[in-house]
């Protein structure tokens, strides 16, 4: 009777534990890649030959896409730049980004959902967000 009472208490306890020690994990990559992704926006192209800005598609596919990818995060990544100029009428021209990416996880086990049917905000998942700024250095 009393295994009956806390196996089940028990059993969520540990797959909380996992499910948030996942969140945390997808939060700490979400960070670092929104990091990098901003370093790397802020960088020249070409050091040598001119002020050429890195696109945003380079940004995604050759820096966060490959984050993900190592922490074995699967999904869709929404992200926006945004590019600041520090010294507005000044040369050399300076410039300073911030990215944000948002993620959404979603709450599954095995294809199974989490939560009773009444909790279907949940079904959802819950976003996750990173924000990382840069300067450019010349």
């Amino acid at each position: 009777m009393e295994a009956a009472v806390i196996l089940p208490i028990l059993f969520f306890i540990v797959f909380g534990i996992f499910w948030f020690g996942r969140v945390m994990n997808v939060y700490s990559t979400l960070y670092r890649a929104a990091h990098e992704a901003a370093q790397a926006y802020a960088s020249n192209t070409c050091g040598s030959c001119g002020n050429g800005v890195t696109t945003q598609t380079t940004v995604m596919t050759n820096v966060v896409n490959p984050i993900f990818a190592a922490a074995h995060v699967n999904g869709t990544v929404t992200p926006t730049f945004n590019t600041v100029q520090l010294n507005p009428g000044s040369t050399p021209i300076e410039i300073a980004t911030s990215v944000d990416l948002s993620y959404t996880y979603p709450f599954t086990l095995y294809g199974m959902t989490c939560c009773p049917l009444r909790l279907t905000t949940l079904l959802n998942g819950i976003t996750i967000t990173g924000h990382g700024q840069a300067r450019q250095e010349n």
